[in-house]
């Protein structure tokens, strides 16, 4: 991920003449540090200037001075400093660093001067749940830097309600165009998974501030995007696609997986990251049946069958609800909500299964029990 430069000599040259003379690199040691240390009359916000630059000063005591001096202004006045629009995007991005404080982040996260930059390194390391929903909610940005997915994308804090918000968008964003509608089409009539996991909520206002998107620029292969032929899937053929696969970005991979086929869909759905896994389940022309294999796969994240679990129009199907209870990654708490919902003949199976955890076989007996 880019890192934010600073250039700490034309932030010097920027500054007002008055607060020029306080970090004048020609001044005397002792004069620097004692403006390093606060001790001069001015207002905080261009103390807070002044205190910045001299953290990069050639001298260390003067630095270590500038260092903890900021670090000891008020929270309150720390925070008003944050939220200025006229606070430099290099002081908002060195504090966002620096000052691991949750208001702090929440007052630049909400500040418009804040760069994309900081906003994807706050995306890849902020822990708050409330600080990454506003990530996730500022779509202008979201959509215009794929660096903020990634960071979000590699985020291990980020919570399901997060992690769908911004594939929800995202898959929206993309079903806006029509040039990527005519992928979707399908004639096969009695896929119900088609007709309803495709949110029908029509594009509006919320694109209107968007010019442009990264998302435009990703360019996927057609040969990903088009469905095949059994007979076409040759060994030397899947072997060839996961290639091409693997050489995609992130931001690329998560596009592929809300509009690719049905062998790049069965390829990420299994893969480590989880907003890549998670947007396969976005993808309008998921299939009942692919469905059914997800639920019963060993290697998929268990975050993909909690998602699965929670969809109605995924659970209503019996298969789908055997596969999960039957699948020893399926969190626990999930299969005992679903066990009451199966046969007799399919609790007998449960009941025997020694992949699974105890509690399943056991839950499973009694319910047998209770039916006699």
């Amino acid at each position: 991920m880019n890192e934010q430069k600073l250039d700490i000599n034309k932030l010097i040259s920027a500054l007002p003449e008055n607060l020029f003379e306080f970090v004048n690199p020609e001044n005397p040691v002792e004069k620097r540090l004692m403006v390093a240390q606060g001790a001069i009359p001015l207002i905080p916000s261009d103390l807070a200037q002044i205190l910045f630059c001299l953290i990069y000063d050639n001298e260390g005591s003067i630095r270590d001075a500038a260092k903890t001096s900021l670090a000891d202004f008020p929270e309150q006045t720390m925070s008003d400093i944050l939220a200025d629009i006229s606070t430099s995007p290099e002081f908002l991005d060195y504090i966002s660093k620096e000052q691991r404080n949750e208001d702090y982040i929440q007052a630049i996260l909400l500040n418009t001067t804040t760069t994309d930059s900081t906003y994807a390194y706050l995306a890849q390391n902020e822990r708050s749940q409330v600080n990454l929903e506003i990530i996730a909610q500022n779509k202008q940005r979201i959509m215009r830097s794929l660096n903020i997915v990634e960071g979000l994308s590699q985020n291990p804090s980020i919570s399901r309600s997060t992690l769908d918000s911004v594939l929800s968008f995202i898959s929206l964003y993309l079903e806006k165009d029509e040039k990527i509608k005519k992928f979707f089409e399908t004639d096969n009539k009695d896929n119900e998974i088609n007709e309803e996991s495709v949110d029908h909520q029509e594009p509006g206002d919320e694109f209107e501030e968007i010019q442009e998107s990264f998302l435009d620029d990703l360019d996927i292969p057609e040969e990903l995007l088009k469905d095949y032929e059994d007979d076409q899937l040759t060994d030397a053929f899947r072997d060839n696609m996961l290639n091409k696969i693997r050489s995609l970005s992130i931001a690329e991979k998560i596009k592929l997986s809300i509009q690719g086929n049905m062998e790049t869909r069965r390829i990420l759905v299994r893969d480590s990251n989880r907003l890549i896994s998670s947007a396969v389940l976005k993808n309008p022309r998921l299939t009942d049946m692919e469905i059914i294999l997800i639920s019963q796969s060993k290697v998929v994240d268990e975050e993909i069958l909690r998602q699965i679990s929670e969809k109605r129009r995924w659970t209503r199907h019996y298969q789908v609800k055997s596969s999960l209870v039957h699948n020893p990654k399926t969190p626990s708490h999930i299969s005992l909500n679903l066990l009451r919902h199966l046969r007799h003949v399919e609790l007998k199976k449960i009941m025997s299964d020694r992949n699974l955890p105890g509690v399943i076989n056991q839950a499973a007996r009694k319910i047998i029990m209770e039916k006699r």
